[in-house]
């Protein structure tokens, strides 16, 4: 979804939705936007992080652990991930789109 709605976005925009921390307010900019400006094609599905109109959702459930992990070795903040995270599944369960969850987790974490 970035490589389609960062080239439409102004400096300005650009600079608001990816300042940190993250907010719910940013969070609903950005939802905003992607709303207004995108449109899912049949045939042409897209990753990312906010839920817009389409046929299906296929939704990979992340484990707190894993994303500790993953945000930990990308030096990002794991509490705006995880807000997003939250963000994302409240948005899931609001939309009566057919959902498909995976859920993803790390082996190593598991041992």
């Amino acid at each position: 979804m970035d490589k389609i709605i960062f080239p439409l976005l102004s400096d300005e925009e650009k600079k608001y939705v990816c300042q940190t921390p993250w907010t719910p307010e940013i969070g609903e900019t950005m939802d905003r936007l992607v709303k207004e400006r995108i449109r899912i094609k049949p045939g042409q599905p897209v990753f990312g992080t906010v839920i817009i109109d389409c046929d299906l959702i296929i939704y990979l459930d992340i484990s707190d652990e894993l994303l500790q992990e993953r945000t930990k070795s990308r030096n990002v903040d794991y509490k705006d991930a995880k807000n997003m995270k939250d963000s994302i599944e409240k948005d899931i369960e609001d939309t009566l789109i057919p959902v498909i969850r995976i859920q993803v987790k790390n082996r190593e974490l598991e041992r």
